[in-house]
């Protein structure tokens, strides 16, 4: 599951996703400390995975590349 921003059309539903769904991985990119609290709370709670994204990482999952 991958969270852009923190603008509510991108992460009102995320905390439900996170609790009725299998999520391997969150990555999280520029937010809040609010809109951060209502994911890292329940991902950590399910042993998911956080990554920070920040400007000029980059990431591979599968074949993309980003």
């Amino acid at each position: 599951m991958a969270l852009t921003h923190a603008h509510q059309d991108h992460a009102g539903g995320l905390r439900a996703i996170l609790e009725n769904f299998g999520v391997g991985r969150v990555w999280i990119g520029e937010v809040n400390n609010s809109a951060l609290a209502k994911l890292e709370a329940p991902a950590r709670e399910r042993n998911v995975p956080i990554e920070y994204e920040t400007r000029g990482k980059h990431f591979s999952l599968h074949e993309v590349q980003g």
